[in-house]
């Protein structure tokens, strides 16, 4: 095997002896350095025993991925944000055949000194989903490098709860925007804001609401409180989930309340919630399928349970 220049191209030569007689390959190049990786992919072909021609980088199998999985994902707009991001990677550049899990534990270090553990966790989810389907659906690789790979700890669960003092600055803010039905009906129901905005009026019944598209992929029915009724029928249709976050963010960061997100309703629904539902009924009007979800939604404050310990 060599690579020799004739005139002014490269010529890529690749000769072996195989158990099945004389392997043999050539190629001619613009560049020196295509040349290199050619005879690179070839060899590496031959050690592996696969047959060279089906050989496949790691931004093929995240294109081919994006093409034929992503699209029916639930959350396909937040992973085809991610999977844009992949292709940035230099890991991206290596043959998936050559990819081992030190690769993997590179590029989970050095993703933790820009992001948070929690993000990490959902990307090495997503790449491992990737060498699954490159493993078991497409026949290119013999493993799943990310099961061999320690995961970073998951961050403590998110307690915020927003105070009735926080909800009387946050409507007056709101007091001008459709936004403060949405936040409104989220702190009286629990719903998410992707299921509210998502409304139609067909969905909206006399007592309860019919969602459709929920994060986990099943039908729920949401009961209506008398002040949910009355707040249901102001909720705009068709303005978008973020625009709705974006709003809620602008006028939590003019009130000084930087660390709430509007997904803080959901918790606090759940917490006031609990003191008139049992936990199955919980479960059902959030629709959690395991009862232990509910216990990071129902935050209580210790005051209120100090407060119950009294009339013992």
């Amino acid at each position: 095997m060599g690579i020799n220049k004739r005139g002014n191209k490269w010529r890529a030569e690749v000769r072996r002896k195989t158990p099945t007689g004389v392997f043999y390959r050539s190629k001619t190049f613009l560049q020196k350095k295509n040349a290199e990786k050619w005879v690179y992919k070839m060899e590496l072909a031959l050690e592996s025993g696969e047959e060279p021609d089906k050989l496949h980088t790691v931004l093929e199998a995240i294109k081919r991925y994006q093409l034929i999985i992503t699209p029916n994902k639930k959350g396909k707009k937040w992973e085809n944000t991610r999977l844009e991001k992949f292709k940035t990677y230099p890991i991206t550049r290596k043959y998936i055949q050559e990819v081992i899990p030190d690769d993997m534990i590179k590029w989970r270090d050095e993703r933790l000194k820009n992001v948070s553990s929690a993000t990490v966790l959902r990307e090495i989810k997503l790449w491992s989903s990737i060498f699954t389907a490159a493993w078991k659906e497409w026949r290119w690789i013999n493993d799943n490098p990310c099961f061999h790979i320690r995961k970073p700890s998951k961050a403590p669960d998110r307690e915020r709860i927003i105070t009735s003092y926080e909800k009387e600055m946050l409507l007056a803010r709101l007091r001008r925007s459709r936004v403060k039905y949405i936040f409104e009906l989220a702190l009286e129901t629990g719903m998410r804001v992707s299921e509210m905005t998502g409304l139609t009026q067909a969905q909206v019944k006399e007592d309860h609401v019919i969602l459709i598209d929920t994060k986990n992929g099943t039908q729920r029915t949401v009961p209506l409180s008398q002040r949910a009724k009355q707040l249901v029928e102001h909720v705009p249709f068709g303005i978008s989930s973020g625009s709705v976050s974006g709003v809620f963010a602008r006028a939590a960061k003019d009130l000084g309340l930087d660390d709430l997100t509007f997904h803080d309703t959901r918790h606090t629904a759940a917490t006031r919630l609990a003191n008139k539902l049992s936990v199955l009924e919980l479960c059902r009007m959030f629709g959690w399928r395991d009862p232990h979800h509910a216990m990071i939604y129902f935050n209580p404050p210790a005051s209120d349970l100090a407060e119950k310990l009294k009339s013992e």
